[in-house]
């Protein structure tokens, strides 16, 4: 039996990670679809993907809905006798939807979770919501997602053996994930500089990109807190931050079940 993943990327971040680990540990033999899309074209995951030894197809999207990567996707799933398809997030989830069915084979979903951020993004929600009733299957990561013909499977990450540094003279506290405005970075900015008043020594990593690093960096400034922040910026080893910190923080505003915060009690 061959799974064929799809996702819409934007990076390397929790739906992606989370891709990776089922087709790295199922006993299944795996492939990947990447829909590059034209006006915002995110390659990172693919050839992360590709270093893992799991085959990858990259399909390129010149809109919202594009008919020549609907082909190409049925192409792929007939041409590597898929099995089954999986699709990872709203605009995956549309169009491997209509090239399973077209290539008459299963296909299910993995909701990630939903971001609430403006009128589109409800009316994209409220579509995906409607068009996975009609799926085989739909697994949700948090309970509270969950809708008729679903399971609720959370998220897992793999535990190999490391061994957590203890605390050093410097108190480094990090935090991992897209710089975006439901992450909530600009509170945990604004509660370090608090802290940083009656730690001296403290200091703050924050490792990831996204659209609100130029704001979160002028933030830093302004707190005159610049030399004491780090912003690392985009990584695809972030598993190697982790023993750098002494304290992690998520300061998300929503989240469903975070990769990351799994990734820092993996490291104690």
């Amino acid at each position: 039996m061959k799974i064929l993943h799809i996702i819409s990327s934007n990076g390397f971040y929790g739906a992606e990670r989370v891709m990776l680990s089922l087709a790295l540990a199922s006993d299944l033999s795996a492939e990947a679809v990447f829909l590059i899309n034209k006006h915002n074209p995110h390659p990172e995951a693919a050839g992360l993907f590709q270093k893992k030894d799991v085959p990858v197809h990259t399909v390129e999207c010149r809109g919202r809905f594009d008919l020549k990567a609907l082909k190409r996707i049925t192409a792929i799933i007939r041409e590597n006798q898929i099995s089954l398809v999986h699709c990872h997030n709203y605009k995956s989830n549309l169009f491997g939807f209509i090239c399973a069915r077209t290539a008459k084979v299963p296909v299910v979903a993995t909701v990630h979770g939903y971001i609430p951020s403006g009128i589109r993004a409800l009316v994209y929600r409220e579509f995906d919501r409607r068009l996975l009733r009609f799926f085989d299957r739909v697994v949700y990561v948090n309970s509270s997602l969950c809708q008729a013909n679903s399971s609720v499977i959370n998220n897992g990450i793999a535990l190999p053996k490391l061994d957590p540094k203890g605390l050093r003279k410097a108190l480094v506290i990090g935090s991992v994930g897209r710089l975006s405005r439901e992450k909530g970075f600009i509170h945990l900015l604004r509660g370090f500089s608090m802290l940083a008043k009656e730690f001296p020594q403290a200091r703050l990593v924050l490792v990831g990109d996204g659209p609100e690093r130029t704001v979160l960096e002028a933030e830093a400034e302004d707190l005159g807190l610049k030399d004491r922040i780090k912003f690392v910026g985009y990584r695809n080893d972030v598993e190697n931050f982790y023993p750098e910190f002494d304290i992690f923080v998520s300061s998300s505003l929503v989240e469903h079940f975070p990769v990351a915060v799994l990734e820092a009690m993996k490291m104690e």
